[in-house]
């Protein structure tokens, strides 16, 4: 992502992280797309650039196609700057995107 990033405090990102893990219990871990293959949500960088990408619009299409959690969890990404992976059924560059427009 581009520009600085804000400092945050660790003790208020683990609440946060805590809070979205309490979501993810609450409805059933084997409901949650990205746990069932997190290598799609979160594709290895090395890999073929083609590949990545392909990963990625499935991983956004698994998230918007009935993922329970999928605002707390986009809205932790956005909060926290999340620079990797698929959040809340947003690509990095979806998430950059909308913090770009946020800040105009």
């Amino acid at each position: 992502m581009t520009g600085p990033l804000p400092i945050f405090n660790s003790q208020e990102k683990m609440r946060a992280c805590l809070k979205l893990a309490d979501a993810v219990a609450e409805v059933g871990i084997d409901h949650i797309p990205c746990a069932q293959a997190p290598d799609l949500f979160f594709p290895d960088v090395d890999n073929v650039k083609v590949h990545a990408q392909v990963s990625v619009k499935m991983a956004v299409e698994a998230c918007k196609r009935g993922c329970p959690i999928i605002d707390q969890c986009g809205a932790y990404a956005l909060e926290f700057r999340e620079e990797w992976g698929v959040w809340g059924g947003m690509s990095a560059t979806d998430r950059n995107r909308i913090l770009k427009g946020a800040r105009r």
